[in-house]
C-alpha cells in the first residue's frame, strides 16, 4: 500500500470519528477490485511496542486486517 489504512469496521468502533477528506480518491486492491476513499483519521496516534507514531489513517474495507501500514511510513522511518 502506498498509504496507511484503517478498516472501516475498526474505525466505526473508535471514540474519535474520521473526518471527511477534501477530495475523495480511488484505491485498487491486490485482487484488482476498487474502492473510493473519502474519510480519514487525520493525525491518529498508533502505539506499537516500544514505538508511537502519528499517522493519517484512510478508512477503507480491509477484510480481515485492522490496519495496513503503507510504504510512505516505511520510507519516512527508514525501515529496511
Amino acid at each position: 500500500a502506498t498509504e496507511c489504512f484503517i478498516s472501516n469496521k475498526i474505525a466505526s468502533k473508535l471514540k474519535r470519528k474520521a473526518g471527511k477528506m477534501d477530495k475523495s480518491w480511488t484505491i485498487q486492491y491486490g485482487n484488482n477490485s476498487v474502492h473510493t476513499v473519502s474519510m480519514c483519521l487525520f493525525g491518529a496516534i498508533l502505539d506499537l511496542p516500544n514505538f508511537s507514531m502519528e499517522v493519517d489513517l484512510y478508512v477503507a474495507p480491509l477484510g480481515s486486517y485492522d490496519i495496513v501500514i503503507g510504504v510512505n511510513w516505511l520510507a519516512d522511518h527508514k525501515v529496511k
